[in-house]
């Protein structure tokens, strides 16, 4: 969803609340299998699949985040930053500050995702391989934007065959887990250009891949749970500085 803002310069500012890495893919998605049909035949599911009210399967269920939060992305480079984005949505990522711990923590839930628990009841989801193309987001210079984080991450597991609604869908699902209470970095790639015969909307959302010169942005460290939003700040050194500073 993308809200606009006003800045307190007065400059009209718009905002990214991002949900998924796949958000906006449901028009390329299929569905594999014959729905309850392949529920009667995945292992020992039995009619409509196992996986729900079973309590061994239980344990895959997904996990409650202990609540939102909020990043403002702040350009102040003196020149426009492309974040580099799928599906006209932000891609970002979060670890813990002692480095990543096999967890992945950013966007969950999209459309072409399904968690552990979903795939207890229903069939894979195919989503298509050019659904989600690269993109930019635009953020002129001045400029904020905000990215929604739910607090939650995605880890590969082994599910047992008789939590699986279809045996066709595999034996490894991602299960979605709360982050736990603690420090963690924010990270995201921005840019200087979008690429040849890139185009943004009025929101924007370009269909070009992030390019060109990199900007850095100062570090973002914060802890979970958050009191209050988060700034990620694109500096005056964004894209270098005399002396390497």
């Amino acid at each position: 969803m993308i809200t606009a803002t006003r800045s307190p310069s007065g400059l009209l500012c718009f905002s990214i609340l991002c949900v998924a890495l796949s958000v906006g893919c449901s028009s390329d998605v299929n569905v594999e299998g014959g729905g309850g049909e392949g529920g009667g035949s995945g292992g020992e599911g039995g009619e409509g699949g196992s996986g729900a009210g079973n309590p061994v399967c239980a344990a895959f269920a997904d996990q409650e985040s202990a609540g939102d939060v909020t990043f403002t992305v702040v350009n102040q480079s003196g020149q426009d930053v492309y974040l580099r984005g799928s599906c006209d949505a932000i891609n970002y990522s979060v670890d813990p500050e002692d480095g990543p711990d096999g967890t992945f923590y950013g966007d969950v839930g999209g459309s072409c995702q399904q968690s552990c628990e979903a795939l207890q009841t229903e069939d894979q989801l195919l989503c298509e391989a050019d659904a989600c193309a690269p993109s930019s987001i635009l953020v002129q210079d001045g400029e904020t934007r905000e990215i929604r984080w739910g607090g939650l991450g995605q880890k590969s597991v082994e599910m047992p065959a008789e939590c699986w609604f279809s045996e066709s869908s595999g034996t490894s699902c991602q299960q979605y887990v709360a982050a736990e209470a603690g420090s963690y970095d924010l990270k995201l790639g921005a840019f200087s250009d979008c690429g040849e015969d890139c185009v943004c909307d009025v929101n924007g959302a370009c269909t070009g891949d992030a390019t060109g010169v990199e900007a850095v942005a100062n570090e973002a460290t914060f802890d979970f749970p958050a009191s209050g939003p988060v700034e990620i700040v694109f500096d005056t050194c964004a894209f270098g500085c005399a002396g390497g500073g």
